[in-house]
């Protein structure tokens, strides 16, 4: 069985809810590129438990893998799974191989730079741990990888403290996805509460799962949900619980054990107190919206939460486009908004707000709807300007063609040919938004570098510089 919509597309719905009109965001994968949402979770003053910390774990012993009972499940266990990366992970989204890379010179280049290493990352680390502690850890951590696949004993046999080697691991791994992968799974199987809910809200959005499938991870988190009140674990059940269509029980769980806990905070929260696990899990409001999609006064109220008290950026998003919920369809609508309502300014100064602070969180929607924002008003060349910054921005967020075709086309006009066919190659690879009849599309790419062309703009604004 599939799993069902990937949360973003349940967002949309619920915001839908409230206002037919929005037509919301229609990347699915946004939940994966978005950038960490700004939450914080500190505990009320007048509650008797602590809800933002934890006690370092101590190792649990490896568990076994639970016994196949008939040919079909013995067959997909060879069912491999991909993460964003391309890395390939088993039926249970766990990395199980070692690094071939040579161990004695990865080793020698974290020797060589450890002082520096520590020294940057000293605001992360667990604390107590020194220098060499940290290079102890390290090192054993880098042999570890390329002596065998990820097991609770590996970590065993470095420290007791299995959240400190997460910890420290996160910073040796660095940008090698292999050695976060390694890492990830070890230490998962070592015992850490992190470790685990990381992998299984991983999990939940890779392709070619069974949603409704329990495996022994994902009854883990529902132990740390409901029986240890480990606040990542609580949103990932209630999530789960939600795709798995039991949202009652979902919406139950974040009213009781969750939200009473929630302070609005625009800060960033400090490294490993975060309760989303620096934005892999969902935010509250957002799943308590998703969770009540039905009931459209919870869903409105999550949205506004969610957005203003928060920064989620896909609620950022949605409040942005509901600001201009009354418009009017069609190229000249801010013209016809300014010559007839003297209050429109109003809504243009909601839609810029919250679509900056969503485009500045990371949305990659949000700044592909920015950036077509400050291309409108032609003739301010600073405008202009504005809005290739925030299309290479889009960009760098994600694979976005039309940002790309826009770009190659405004380089065009400025005469910087080169930059432009660079551009048009990129978006070509993404593949080339159906902005014109492919009649239109063929004469574009045949007639691209011949610099007496003059490309179709007016045709290719209204397809491409979408505001919503």
């Amino acid at each position: 069985m599939a799993k069902p919509s990937l949360s973003p597309a349940q967002w949309r719905q619920a915001c839908r809810a409230i206002n037919p009109n929005v037509h919301g965001v229609c990347d699915t994968r946004l939940s994966a590129r978005a950038a960490p949402a700004i939450n914080n979770v500190t505990a009320a003053t007048t509650t008797k438990r602590p809800f933002y910390t934890t006690q370092p774990r101590s190792i649990a012993g490896g568990r076994k893998t639970p016994h196949l009972h008939n040919g079909s499940l013995q067959r997909a266990t060879s069912r491999v799974l991909k993460s964003k990366q391309g890395v390939h992970l088993d039926r249970d989204g766990f990395f199980n191989l070692k690094s071939g890379a040579d161990v004695a010179k990865v080793v020698r280049e974290f020797q060589d730079s450890v002082k520096e290493t520590y020294e940057a990352a000293s605001s992360i680390l667990p604390p107590g741990i020194g220098l060499t502690s940290f290079k102890s850890v390290g090192e054993r951590l880098l042999k570890a990888i390329h002596a065998g696949h990820p097991s609770a004993a590996a970590i065993q046999s470095i420290s007791i403290d299995v959240d400190a080697v997460y910890r420290i691991g996160h910073v040796v791994a660095g940008r090698n996805f292999v050695f976060r992968e390694w890492i990830q799974s070890a230490c998962a199987k070592a015992g850490s509460r992190r470790a685990v809910v990381f992998l299984v809200s991983r999990y939940m959005r890779l392709d070619g799962i069974d949603i409704h499938r329990n495996n022994e991870w994902t009854t883990q988190v529902q132990e740390l949900a409901l029986k240890e009140d480990f606040p990542p674990a609580l949103l990932v059940w209630a999530e789960l619980l939600t795709w798995r269509g039991q949202t009652k029980e979902a919406s139950k769980i974040l009213e009781e054990r969750v939200l009473p806990f929630v302070q609005s905070t625009r800060s960033i929260p400090k490294p490993w107190t975060d309760l989303t696990l620096d934005g892999t899990v969902s935010s509250p409001w957002r799943l308590y919206a998703l969770a009540n999609a039905d009931d459209t006064e919870k869903v409105k109220e999550a949205i506004n939460r969610a957005a203003l008290e928060f920064g989620e950026p896909v609620a950022l998003t949605e409040l942005a486009i509901d600001a201009l919920a009354n418009r009017q369809v069609g190229d000249d609508f801010i013209k016809t908004f300014m010559d007839t309502d003297k209050n429109a300014w109003e809504a243009f100064e909601k839609y810029e707000q919250y679509m900056s602070m969503a485009a500045t969180a990371g949305h990659d929607k949000a700044c592909f709807y920015l950036a077509n924002w400050w291309n409108k008003p032609m003739e301010r060349s600073e405008y202009r300007k504005l809005s290739m910054d925030w299309h290479e921005l889009a960009l760098q967020r994600g694979d976005n063609p039309s940002s790309a075709l826009i770009l190659a086309l405004l380089f065009r006009e400025d005469g910087l040919m080169d930059e432009s066919r660079k551009m048009y190659d990129q978006a070509a690879a993404f593949g080339l938004p159906m902005v014109l009849p492919r009649k239109g599309l063929i004469e574009l790419e045949d007639n691209w570098d011949n610099p007496e062309y003059t490309p179709p703009m007016k045709k290719i604004a209204v397809k491409l510089m979408r505001l919503f």
